[in-house]
């Protein structure tokens, strides 16, 4: 058998890298690491842009409802405002004669009632006018 069968002499066998083809693969792989960052600053880069549209959109303030609508809704709402005070104002004059008359009716005694105590205007909305029946 010959040398042809066996690796050069000094060689551990197989196929023999030399330092041409080292550095060739060095310069290769530096020149992908470069494309490889570059592509990743790019697509942070447009990550970030797409966080801060998203961040900008859900932070900035609602439209408004239509500015007429609301108006006529204020409107409205303070027109029951007042439509209630009117009601509470009429039901508390109400109370104060209800009052009124029925301390002048416990003044006085049953025998004693005073005749325009059970036809008190006032106490109309409370369902205490009565037609005096003998009774």
């Amino acid at each position: 058998m010959g040398r042809a069968g066996r690796p050069p002499p000094g060689t551990t066998g197989g196929t023999q890298v030399s330092r041409k083809s080292l550095l060739a693969d060095v310069v290769n792989l530096t020149a992908r690491s470069g494309r490889l960052a570059a592509c990743i600053t790019r697509l942070e880069r447009r990550l970030s842009e797409v966080l801060g549209q998203t961040a900008r959109g859900s932070l900035r303030p609602r439209r408004p409802a239509d500015v007429e609508t609301l108006t006529r809704q204020i409107a409205e709402l303070e027109r029951q405002i007042l439509d209630l005070r009117a009601a509470l104002a009429e039901r508390d004059e109400n109370l104060v004669a209800a009052r009124a008359a029925n301390r002048e009716f416990m003044a006085h005694g049953p025998d004693q009632r005073p005749a325009h105590a059970l036809t008190a205007p006032a106490l109309t909305g409370f369902g205490f006018v009565k037609t005096q029946s003998g009774g």
